[in-house]
């Protein structure tokens, strides 16, 4: 049997599943142009349904499981947590014992908003023993997660997190975009991108550039409110200032590529994080970035494209700026983070996920 032959007879099971996140339209690509099926599980609850259609049309199945949050964290108390936890661990123990394959692939080390957190250790705990395969996207993932759940080495698969060339247009001079967007050639344009989130130290990084207070380094913040804050929270946290330039709501696919262009540097000053998908897409734009030293980031280091901010948050303001002028002085950067982003196209890791979900 084929690759195709055998695509065609798995069908994955994908939950929680996002329909406008550009991570599982690129892990699921080859899968589905191998004529496999992809089947979004609106709830975990669904598991036992979906799979028995499957089996009944004489196919096999592989849950792919990806963001814990939505089963351990949805409830409004931890005695609720629990009972969501155990009904999915139950549920799927007897998709296993029945046949299913599971697949965990692992996106962070605790879910960004945690108000539950032993539910939630419960939970890992559970996978990580009955997952046929677990996929980590950064070597660190066994190191962090080992205080409340042990990774199998020997289940356990690297597949990095892919970068998105060609998943969004990139025909937009840097000229074309500075002047869509007012601002000069002369100025150092950092790019704040994404979801606004607690955890991502937008704050820290808006008190930095009110501390530099310098007309010729301007922020740009392009991204709507998600989780844990509200937009009156937001909308002060974003007041107008001579070095703002903000983009209030998603940033639709087409002009994605416009505030990439227009920026010489990306900035994550996450606070924590595991796989940071903004840093795949500054690298597919070619745009050097600037990180916060957290755990989890060692394998960034000595990559010429990326600097760090290091320091309490005193020494905030001043960190960004040499981060800023150490990446501006390197010619070199935006084609190494070219060469970065290359080294994980989308191809390339979508036909990993293909050849694991087809020898499950």
């Amino acid at each position: 049997m084929n690759a195709q032959d055998l695509a065609a007879t798995t069908t994955v099971l994908a939950y929680p599943h996002y329909p406008d996140n550009p991570w599982q339209r690129v892990v699921y690509s080859a899968f589905s142009s191998a004529r496999g099926r992809v089947v979004p599980l609106e709830s975990i609850g669904d598991l036992a349904e979906a799979s028995a259609a499957v089996q009944r049309e004489g196919g096999r199945c592989v849950l792919h499981l990806n963001w814990t949050a939505p089963i351990s964290q949805a409830s409004p108390s931890i005695a609720d947590s629990a009972r969501t936890v155990a009904d999915a661990i139950d549920g799927i123990r007897a998709f296993v014992a029945d046949g299913g394959r599971l697949v965990w692939s692992i996106h962070n080390v605790l879910p960004h908003e945690l108000h539950h957190f032993a539910p939630e250790a419960i939970l890992c705990r559970a996978l990580a023993q009955a997952a046929d395969a677990i996929v980590i996207m950064n070597p660190a993932t066994p190191e962090l997660m080992a205080p409340f759940c042990a990774l199998d080495p020997a289940r356990t698969v690297t597949i990095e997190h892919p970068s998105y060339i060609g998943e969004f247009a990139d025909t937009t001079t840097r000229a074309e975009a500075r002047e869509r967007l007012g601002i000069a050639d002369d100025v150092v344009a950092t790019l704040f991108f994404g979801l606004i989130r607690p955890y991502k130290g937008l704050e820290s990084l808006v008190d930095a550039f009110d501390a530099l207070d310098d007309p010729r380094r301007r922020l740009l913040v392009a991204g709507q409110t998600g989780p844990g804050y509200t937009a009156e929270e937001v909308e002060r946290m974003l007041r107008p200032r001579p070095w703002l330039t903000r983009h209030p709501g998603r940033v639709p696919d087409d002009e994605v590529q416009v505030w990439f262009a227009a920026a010489d540097l990306a900035v994550l000053p996450y606070r924590r994080g595991l796989n940071m998908s903004v840093l795949l897409l500054a690298a597919s734009f070619g745009t050097p970035a600037i990180i916060r030293g957290i755990p989890g980031t060692q394998y960034l280091e000595g990559e010429p494209w990326i600097a760090r901010i290091d320091g309490d948050e005193s020494q905030f303001p001043a960190s960004l700026r040499s981060a800023q002028d150490a990446l501006l002085a390197r010619p070199n950067a935006p084609a190494a983070a070219r060469a970065y982003a290359q080294a994980r196209h989308p191809d390339l890791i979508s036909r990993r996920y293909l050849e694991l979900f087809r020898g499950q």
